[in-house]
């Protein structure tokens, strides 16, 4: 089974509604025009020939999209946080075993990002039964840097 991830942006920048963006759990995401899901009269065939590819992505635990069109994601393999600015161009923000399995990134208005790390595959169901489970559980929230050269840091 696979399981998809959407975003929803909000026109002609990422966070006006012009595009949805989506993708299976381990990649690659595309877009597509939301004003054709919106439309009854846009074919199956048209709709699937509107499909963009839009980013090859490791398998991810969640995803928050700015304003700017950069896209916020944590890789589930990695325990790391990454950014994908609008260009395409992919980066690290940070790294940090205790981001295991961190899932659903959200942005404040304030700039910073909120990302609660779930470690959902230490769950007991797939475990026999044991629960490997770290507490407590952690609601991590950073400042985000605003180039890539300071996420390097």
């Amino acid at each position: 089974m696979k399981y998809f991830v959407l975003i929803w942006s909000k026109g002609g920048r990422p966070d006006d509604g012009t595009w949805l963006y989506f993708g299976p759990l381990e990649g690659p995401w595309s877009r597509v025009p939301t004003a054709l899901l919106d439309d009854p009269t846009v074919s199956p065939e048209a709709l699937a020939a509107a499909v963009q590819p839009w980013a090859d992505l490791p398998p991810i635990g969640g995803s928050a999209m700015d304003a700017e069109g950069t896209l916020y994601f944590t890789n589930l393999k990695e325990n790391n946080l990454y950014r994908r600015d609008s260009s395409g161009q992919i980066s690290k923000v940070m790294s940090d075993p205790r981001l295991h399995w961190a899932d659903a990134p959200a942005l404040a208005p304030d700039g910073r990002l909120w990302i609660p790390v779930a470690q959902l595959d230490r769950l007991p169901q797939f475990h026999q039964g044991h629960s490997l489970i770290n507490q407590p559980f952690l609601l991590v929230s950073i400042d985000l840097p605003t180039t890539p050269q300071q996420a390097r840091h």
